[in-house]
């Protein structure tokens, strides 16, 4: 009973097969007779009768094969509606491309309209005509300055909108950008302030370490700097923090990567604050380059007491740099290494009086001082005063050379070396003595500072204007610090120079060899000849 209203529940074509199955298994137990047992006696008379259980599986089997026929159709159906609704969708697809397609020709034929309309109204030619209900509403004029509108209209509301999305999106990431870094910020500065209290406030032997100069010389270079209006204190980085940074750079030639990590800043404020920081230190060249006093006839130093009206000493010195593969061969020197010709000039107390940076390897040193000789703003060398100079210049007037041929290095005056024998090796002796001092302004500015003793990677003209803020802060340590680390035990007295003019008209301007010259050398020779002879 379960299985028949299970079926006449589910289908009733199903209860009519079952019913017809039951009949003919009856029959088939009865014989078809009048004493054949019906359909009740089947199921409720004899349900163990084995040809009642053969009829009632072979019900069920039909029953199986009919439900399983309808859940094939079903799912045929289904199938067919799935494809139909792929098709469909497929055909929307295809309508809308070709509506955009449609809308896009429609957009550039009413823009070619919009012009051929501006053309005919300017040229006032009848390139258009228009259909009688059109003409009769608008006139040709009307119908353009409405269509000119109507651009205008819908060209002014597209850019209205595209400023407004690129201002939202702007704002969103200015907020959101501002807060993560003044969090950052505001996280780094006690390591920012602990590193630079440590560098420049604990002691002068950190300070000298670290920025070659105690804790006085970098508090007036900072004071300086204010009072002058060069540097300014940032918003988040003061005066003492950028000269600090720079200084650091120089002095060990540390990478933008190594400061940061110091510094506790980005490397994008590292590098901003070095440039700031180098156009200040060279706007401070009329301050910090000497202007020398020439050697008094009262002076009793051993060295130059000799040398009356002497200025100082000059020289040149090769400094490596790094330049494109197309300069190299510009920049090469006798001895194979890529570096520039640094032309210096010092005093006797080894501050320097004039520096001119930036000349290729190659260059000669006596091209070198005549370009300097002729530059506006070069170098000035009043008449009656000289420079000491070695061989690799000319004796010409302002600039005094030894004589060739005859002992002149320091090395070869040793302890073991006999004593000079006329006036030629006497002068060359007292010569290189004095002349000595530009050699060792050129050492102690090297070993003060590290940048000039390897190759930068910056560009060529920064790295010649580094060099040249490298001259301009040996000469300030050399006026504020009294004694000086690297020199190691040499003292000299810092004197105000006064601000002097120097006329132009009565200085030296070329290096030619002269017989005035040369006679001005031999009779200062044969001087201190005479005196060396009367002191023995």
């Amino acid at each position: 009973m379960e299985v028949t209203g299970a079926a006449a529940a589910g289908a009733p074509d199903l209860v009519r097969v079952s019913e017809a199955v039951v009949r003919e298994a009856a029959d088939l137990q009865g014989g078809g007779g009048k004493g054949s047992v019906g359909a009740a006696d089947l199921w409720y008379d004899d349900p163990f009768d084995g040809r009642a259980r053969s009829a009632l599986l072979h019900c069920i089997r039909k029953i199986n094969v009919m439900i399983q026929k309808e859940q094939k159709l079903a799912a045929q159906k289904l199938q067919d509606l799935k494809e139909d609704l792929e098709m469909k969708m497929q055909t929307y697809r295809v309508e809308n491309r070709s509506l955009k397609k449609s809308l896009k020709a429609t957009k550039g034929r009413l823009q070619a309209l919009f012009f051929v309309l501006i053309v005919t109204y300017v040229s006032g030619l009848p390139a258009i005509r228009f259909k009688p209900k059109m003409t009769n509403l608008l006139s040709r004029k009307q119908l353009l300055l409405w269509l000119i509108e109507e651009e205008m209209r819908q060209f002014i509301f597209r850019i209205a909108l595209v400023i407004d999305v690129i201002f939202r999106m702007r704002s969103k990431k200015r907020k959101r950008s501002h807060q993560i870094e003044s969090y950052i910020i505001l996280q780094r500065i006690p390591d920012q302030v602990k590193h630079l209290n440590r560098m420049t406030m604990v002691s002068d032997i950190d300070c000298v370490l670290n920025l070659r100069m105690d804790r006085n010389a970098f508090g007036r270079l900072c004071n300086l700097m204010r009072q002058l209006g060069s540097l300014k204190d940032g918003k988040f980085v003061t005066v003492e923090e950028q000269l600090a940074m720079f200084l650091s750079v120089l002095s060990h030639h540390k990478k933008n990567r190594v400061v940061r990590f110091d510094f506790w800043r980005s490397g994008q404020t590292i590098s901003r604050y070095i440039y700031t920081v180098l156009k200040a230190i060279l706007k401070l060249h009329v301050l910090l380059l000497v202007k020398p006093d020439p050697v008094s006839g009262d002076n009793n130093d051993p060295r130059w007491k000799w040398f009356k009206g002497c200025l100082g000493a000059l020289d040149g010195t090769y400094i490596n740099v790094k330049v494109p593969n197309c300069d190299k061969a510009r920049y090469r020197t006798r001895k194979g290494h890529i570096s520039t010709n640094t032309l210096g000039v010092c005093d006797q107390n080894m501050r320097f009086v004039y520096a001119l940076p930036g000349w290729e390897g190659s260059a000669a040193d006596s091209r070198i001082l005549r370009d300097a000789l002729n530059r506006p703003y070069g170098l000035r060398v009043p008449k009656g005063n000289y420079y000491l100079v070695d061989n690799g210049y000319a004796n010409s007037e302002g600039f005094l050379a030894p004589y060739k041929g005859v002992r002149y290095h320091l090395k070869e005056w040793g302890p073991t070396s006999a004593r000079p024998q006329n006036a030629e090796e006497l002068f060359n002796l007292r010569h290189t003595k004095a002349r000595n001092v530009i050699e060792r302004a050129f050492r102690i500015m090297k070993m003060r500072w590290g940048i000039l003793r390897s190759t930068t990677y910056y560009p060529i003209q920064v790295q010649t204007r580094l060099i040249m803020a490298c001259f301009l802060l040996h000469n300030f340590i050399r006026n504020e610090m009294a004694f000086d680390p690297i020199e190691q035990q040499y003292d000299t007295t810092i004197n105000e120079n006064d601000d002097v003019e120097i006329d132009h008209l009565h200085c030296i301007d070329s290096i030619e060899a002269s017989q005035a010259w040369n006679a001005e050398r031999d009779s200062l020779a044969n001087a201190m000849w005479q005196q060396y002879l009367r002191g023995n």
